[in-house]
Order: structure tokens, then sequence, then C-alpha cells
């Protein structure tokens, strides 16, 4: 992953990467729920990081229990406005990367009134407590790129279409308790409105519900 990579460039290296980080993840997981049924344990949370054979450098947060098990994979970068983190999304038609900006976590810990101040930090309790996601899309903007819009359990977090690959980039965050009444409206029906559901899932979740999309609401 370099700067000067293009948008399809990037979205071909993310997801051929991502594969063999959930191999090694998952066989990890398998052994530590050995284990945890050996010892009597009745949960796991770990952040692994995994360095795949592309020389990539993963992070993978694993939540084990004994009813369930949540695994959220991420990937940080570079890019020409500074750190990127990279997340994937699986549809049915085709899966799409999300792309976190250094401006959304910056927003994200002035607006959570965080404590932490380094960003690896910041980003490893973004992805521990933002396991489920439900997206959806508005109509398109003057310049042509749709909105997205994303409920999180802490929050939504507002964004862009790319123009050149299936990516979503991630421009802000607003926590619930911070939404006007239109946002809160947009993300009930996000989360519960079953007219939206366009059988999209979490690829990190092995418990997500279908997720739900918007083609008309607005942001």
């Amino acid at each position: 992953m370099v700067p000067k990579m293009t948008d399809l460039e990037i979205y071909k290296e993310v997801l051929q990467d991502s594969a063999s980080v959930l191999r090694t993840a998952h066989t990890k997981m398998h052994i530590q729920m050995y284990v945890m049924k050996r010892t009597h344990r009745t949960s796991w949370v770990e952040t692994l990081h995994i360095k795949s054979p592309r020389h990539n450098n993963w992070s993978v947060v694993v939540n084990l229990s004994q009813s369930a098990s949540d695994v959220n994979i991420y990937l940080r970068s570079e890019d020409e406005l500074g750190m990127t983190v990279w997340g994937i999304l699986n549809t049915d038609e085709m899966p799409v990367l999300i792309k976190y900006t250094a401006h959304f976590f910056k927003r994200y810990r002035e607006r959570m009134e965080l404590e932490e101040t380094k960003p690896a930090q910041i980003i490893k309790r973004f992805f521990r407590n933002n396991v489920r996601i439900t997206p959806g899309y508005n109509e398109s903007e003057e310049n042509g790129l749709p909105m997205a819009a994303i409920s999180m359990p802490e929050g939504l977090g507002l964004g862009r279409l790319s123009s050149e690959a299936p990516i979503t980039v991630m421009k802000t965050f607003i926590p619930h308790e911070r939404l006007s009444s239109n946002k809160r409206e947009l993300v009930k029906m996000l989360n519960e409105d079953e007219k939206f559901q366009e059988g999209l899932v979490f690829i990190n979740s092995a418990r997500s519900s279908p997720a739900k999309t918007s083609g008309a609401a607005r942001t």
C-alpha cells in the first residue's frame, strides 16, 4: 500500500490481502476456543496484529464468548492527506471498502470526548466498539457522487462514494446524542425499516444481521 496507488488498485490489493489475513485469524480463533473450553474461560477479547504475505500490517479485533464470535479486521496505511484505515463490507454484488480518513478519527475522538490521544489507541477503540454497522446511501449530490451514511453502535458516520472504485470514504462521525432529529430518523430507517434492506453484511462480523441501505434518505 503506497500513496500513489489509485482507488481501483487499492481496492484490488486490500481484497486480495484480506483473504489470507482472515484465514490466519480464524486459525488462531479455533485454537483459542479450544483453550477456552479446556480452561473453562467464558470469554476472550484480543487485538491480533498480522503481517500479510503482501507485507501489509493488519489488525484483527477478536471477541469470543460462549455464545458467539465477533471479528473486526482493519488495515492502516497512508495517503496524500495522512493516516487512512480500511475496513471491508461484503455485499450481494461485490465487496465494498470503507475508507476511514484521519479527519473521521479526529472528530470521533473529539465528539466521544476520549482520553486516548495516540492514533493507534483511538483506532483500536473505534473498531472494538463498532463491529456491527448498517450502511445506507442517499440520492446523488451536485457533483454526482452519492452521500454515504453508516449507522454504528456509537453514532453515525457520514461520507461519500468514490467515483473510481467500490469505496465508501467516511469523512466525519456524529455521536447519537448529537444527532439532529432528521439524522435520528435516518438511523432509525437504516436499522429498523425492512424496505431499506439490500442484503448487505459486514464481513468482519460472524454474527452480523442483514444490513439495510437507503436510496432516498437525505443526510
